[in-house]
């Protein structure tokens, strides 16, 4: 049995944590100094994490969504 408001939370936390993660990557990649210093696989490490985390969050706001239509 899950508790729906505990996994809420949870996924509200985790959504909110890799949204921060990505300002971040946003940030750096948007740093013309970082651009223009960084070794080019460096700059394509970001662009995957960037991707990654985007992914992970849609498909954590997806869950979050079909929960929350079950407890409406």
């Amino acid at each position: 049995l899950i508790d729906l408001s505990a996994e809420k939370a949870r996924l509200e936390k985790e959504i909110g944590k890799l949204q921060k993660d990505i300002a971040g990557v946003d940030k750096k990649l948007a740093n013309e100094k970082f651009m223009a210093n960084a070794p080019p696989e460096i700059i394509e490490e970001q662009h995957t994490r960037r991707g990654d985390w985007t992914a992970k969050a849609d498909k954590l706001a997806g869950a979050l969504e079909q929960l929350s239509s079950l407890t409406s």
